[in-house]
């Protein structure tokens, strides 16, 4: 690849973005450790280095995207999350 070529390289970092974006994805479910199995100690651990997590986040109203972007992270800390 010519390092030049910005379209070359733009379609590379592309492709390289989705695959970083689609490992969450495929983390399997049965593989995850219920949130209700947890004690109420791991649960507000949880729930505090969320809060910090959260800081980086843009605000929002919506309860629907609160509660996926909670369900997205667990998912990244093995934890399956359902309402």
């Amino acid at each position: 690849m010519n390092p030049f070529n910005t379209a070359a390289f733009g379609a590379s970092y592309l492709s390289l973005l989705c695959k970083v974006l689609d490992m969450g994805k495929n983390i399997e479910s049965d593989k995850l450790t219920p949130w209700e199995a947890l004690s109420m100690q791991r649960q507000f651990e949880l729930r505090e280095a969320y809060g910090h997590y959260l800081d980086s986040l843009p605000p929002t109203c919506s309860m629907e995207t609160k509660i996926e972007r909670f369900r997205r992270w667990l998912e990244e800390q093995g934890i399956s999350y359902s309402t």
